[in-house]
């Protein structure tokens, strides 16, 4: 099984990992406002699956082909709603509770592979996590 390590040589770096998520996901800057709103306003019912996500969006980084080949990739169902300087308290409300409601859901593409992690990569993401 291949998990493609990066071992920055020629063009096989995070760096350029990094570099092609932020240019092809513009609105992922958008997704760290809204960590960091739900982390200082108090929903502490999402604070553990938030910590989460990122660490998701991560593993999709490194092991592109392998959360690929596990059903694991996520990075293309999180579009966050941007919070700006003109966002008013209550619309970050709406945002928060619209996001809320959206990762609640049953069918939660990103929440359903989150939970999939133990039984589709026990030796691998699943390691991973539990070392965090």
């Amino acid at each position: 099984m291949s998990t493609k390590f990066f071992t920055n040589k020629a063009d096989n770096s995070l760096l350029k990992k990094f570099e092609g998520v932020f240019k092809n996901l513009p609105n992922i800057h958008n997704f760290d406002a809204l960590v960091g709103y739900f982390r200082a306003t108090g929903y502490f019912k999402l604070r553990p699956f938030l910590n989460e996500i990122p660490d998701m969006m991560v593993y999709e980084l490194y092991f592109t082909e392998y959360m690929k080949e596990k059903g694991l990739k996520v990075l293309e169902y999180i579009n966050p709603k941007p919070f700006t300087e003109e966002t008013t308290n209550e619309q970050k409300a709406v945002i928060i509770k619209n996001f809320y409601e959206w990762y609640q859901e049953p069918e939660n593409a990103v929440r359903q592979r989150m939970l999939l992690i133990e039984t589709r990569s026990p030796d691998i993401l699943a390691v991973i996590n539990g070392a965090t």
